[in-house]
């Protein structure tokens, strides 16, 4: 960022330009060549200490420390291979923690599954309502879809199905209604 202007250069912008002393300010800065320059040394550094990073947390961090002073089009000309994505995860990083300040990098927890649950998973998926709908063998279901939804103890919800069926099943007109 651009530090505040001495007390005569305010004097001298309120004499050139009265009411719009910040935009002029603004343009004698961004018209003057050290904005194309070749970046500082520490900034150097800075891009060695973020190729040589171990994880992305620790690039976040570095990249964090240096990315408010240069825009997306220059920060892609000084670390090459950068991606937008990352200079605004940066942005935000400097935002919300702070330039350079350490990300917490999210907690995975595991946990070693019961037998007895695995087994209960297992015939349930191997359960003989869920393998009628389609052999082991085969593609297609054995009915259409109308049926394996249905339940076979309500009447008002029960329905048959005797046809053969394809993998789109077009015989069955009630199923284009589901």
């Amino acid at each position: 960022m651009i530090a505040a202007p001495r007390p005569n250069l305010v004097e001298q912008g309120n004499c050139l330009a009265p009411g719009s002393e910040a935009d002029l300010w603004i343009s004698t800065v961004e018209s003057m060549p050290f904005g194309q320059s070749k970046p500082y040394d520490a900034t150097e550094r800075l891009v060695q200490a973020y190729k040589l990073a171990d994880n992305r947390y620790t690039r976040l961090q570095i990249l964090s420390l240096f990315v408010k002073i240069f825009n997306k089009s220059q920060l892609q000309e000084i670390v090459p291979g950068i991606l937008k994505r990352q200079i605004d995860d940066a942005r935000r990083h400097a935002d919300l923690r702070g330039p350079g300040k350490p990300s917490i990098p999210p907690e995975i927890r595991r946990m070693r599954l019961e037998a007895t649950k695995t087994d209960h998973f297992l015939d349930f998926i191997c359960s003989s309502s869920l393998l009628q709908d389609v052999s082991s063998e085969e593609r297609c279901k054995d009915h259409c879809t109308i049926f394996s939804l249905s339940d076979p103890n309500n009447t008002e919800h029960s329905k048959s199905c005797d046809h053969e069926h394809d993998l789109s099943c077009h015989e069955c007109a009630r199923l284009a209604c589901v």
